[in-house]
């Protein structure tokens, strides 16, 4: 807040948490794993549910994008334009930074998000 930043609560609702995150366009998101798995469900299954061309667009970046995300690189030119930017618009689109705490989460909903979202998000817990 020193340096003019400035924090946003949700109305407590997890229902209305995406039309906050919309409103708020926050740069740092921190959460709890339960609504960490409830994005990561909604955007899988949404995945799951492309056919054709989009679906092999997905898999694809994915594939990528994951693997950049296990060397340390959030974003890809080429994949977050064609695909992840609207997943990433999901939480105001201008999240660089995400945090997770109060519970332990799956690694495999952390490599999935870190990719989807093109930001690192840093687990803690302990």
């Amino acid at each position: 807040m020193y340096s003019g930043g400035c924090i946003g609560f949700y109305r407590g609702d997890t229902r209305t948490l995406k039309d906050d995150l919309a409103l708020l366009k926050p740069t740092t998101f921190a959460s709890v794993p339960r609504v960490y798995n409830k994005f990561y469900d909604l955007i899988k299954s949404k995945f799951d549910a492309a056919t054709g061309i989009s679906a092999w667009l997905i898999k694809k970046g994915l594939a990528t994008k994951i693997e950049n995300a296990k060397k340390g690189i959030f974003t890809h030119a080429l994949w977050d334009k064609l695909v992840f930017n609207k997943v990433r618009d999901a939480l105001g689109g201008n999240v660089r930074y995400a945090v997770v705490g109060g519970a332990p989460i799956s690694g495999e909903v952390l490599t999935f998000l870190r990719a989807v979202l093109c930001a690192p998000i840093q687990e803690g817990y302990g």
